[in-house]
């Protein structure tokens, strides 16, 4: 009992240690931190907001498939609002440099699993994001852009952000670890941040796309990442069993796929370079 309680004081100090250099990292680029915080607000008032008004403006109708101005407005804020809290750390990058150039040699020495040390990585960056998207909600709600749902609500918008952010650790470290065949990713990023922009109603509400690629979405992870919470975050009460499964199933499906690319890539590394 002593050896299991010795062995698991030092996984903990491992996890803690990762995560505050990480940490540290992060916040001594002060500049970066408060573009962080205020870019995406500006990118939205000059683009969204002012982009929606103009839609509206030169649309005879009251409604654009029942959304009205301020609905759309405010579908948009959230989408803001949900991205701060959940948007992507692509990490990838950094995988696949250090892949090629052999640096993940010295990762491959140290006491601590490389999937468990990103994951530290990954919860720091959480953290401050975290902090900016609660910030910013905070400042929303106050300024009156937005009116926080019932709590049950409130608490299910927050399960869809654990998820959501789970997604997307799987799939940078996947992303990342294809570099042990491909001499670049990048594309397949940009590829994946395109796909998901525009599948999971993060550009446009999916009730203004054809039912039939509605349907068929659903049945993939992409809408559960935005339109669906974003939808509950705006207090419409959506049945949640088959959003939760069906986003569970992919997240499984993910964790084996990723922790199966990284045993098979480690059988061709050569670690050459180093």
């Amino acid at each position: 009992m002593k050896l299991f309680w010795t062995a698991l004081q030092w996984e903990g100090l491992k996890w803690l240690e990762s995560f505050k250099i990480s940490l540290s990292k992060n916040l001594n680029y002060k500049v970066n931190f408060a573009l962080t915080m205020i870019i995406p607000v500006i990118v939205f008032f000059a683009i969204k907001y002012n982009l929606w008004h103009s839609i509206y403006d030169i649309n005879p109708q009251e409604e654009i498939q029942g959304y009205s101005l301020s609905e759309m407005i405010e579908y948009q804020f959230w989408i803001l609002i949900f991205d701060l809290f959940v948007r992507a750390h692509f990490f990838s990058q950094n995988i696949s440099i250090d892949i090629r150039m052999g640096k993940i040699s010295s990762f491959l020495l140290y006491p601590f699993h490389f999937i468990s040390y990103q994951l530290s990585l990954f919860l720091s960056n959480k953290l401050i994001q975290s902090f900016i998207g609660a910030f910013s909600l905070i400042l929303a709600v106050v300024g009156g852009g937005l009116d926080l749902p019932s709590p049950g609500l409130l608490f299910q918008g927050l399960l869809f952000i654990i998820m959501a952010s789970v997604f997307w650790f799987w799939m940078q470290l996947i992303i990342g670890f294809l570099a042990f065949w491909l001499e670049e990713t990048w594309s397949l990023n940009v590829s994946l941040r395109f796909i998901a922009a525009f599948f999971s109603g993060a550009i446009i509400p999916l009730d203004l796309y054809p039912q039939l690629l509605t349907d068929i979405l659903l049945w993939t992870p992409f809408p559960h990442l935005i339109y669906i919470p974003v939808r509950i975050l705006m207090g419409e009460a959506i049945p949640l069993g088959f959003p939760f499964l069906i986003l569970s199933i992919w997240l499984i499906l993910l964790s084996f796929l990723a922790q199966w690319i990284w045993r098979k890539g480690l059988k061709l590394y050569t670690g050459a370079g180093i």
